[in-house]
């Protein structure tokens, strides 16, 4: 995760809390783009990909076959900090693709198996 954010509330009428302008603490792990490992790979009908973009926006996804030849063009409207994105398999062959996640001028690039 990008970000670790703990918010502390009173649950109980026993404790009163005087302090409350100091209850949230956020540790930033990362502040950047990233695309972690795709799961399940090697997959048979869809994959899942975790997604950390620091502000929300669009993360463009190209689907590429191993050739090069691009295969799908898809746009995910994503919130800041930790996303998954589902990418169904729908007409692809079995075989390798390669697939580019552009996010501000930003490019990553997974591989993906589809049995």
């Amino acid at each position: 995760l990008s970000k670790i954010c703990l918010n502390a509330k009173v649950v109980s009428s026993v404790f009163v809390e005087e302090k409350t302008d100091n209850n949230r603490a956020c540790t930033n792990l990362e502040d950047a783009f990233r695309v972690m490992d795709i799961y399940p790979n090697p997959a048979r009908a869809s994959i899942t990909v975790p997604v950390i973009i620091p502000n929300s926006g669009d993360v463009m996804v190209i689907i590429e076959q191993s050739d090069g030849k691009q295969t799908d063009n898809l746009r995910f409207e994503l919130s800041a900090g930790y996303n998954e994105v589902k990418i169904d398999r729908g007409n692809l062959k079995s075989g390798i693709y390669f697939i580019r996640f552009r996010f501000e001028g930003i490019e990553k690039v997974k591989k993906v198996v589809f049995q």
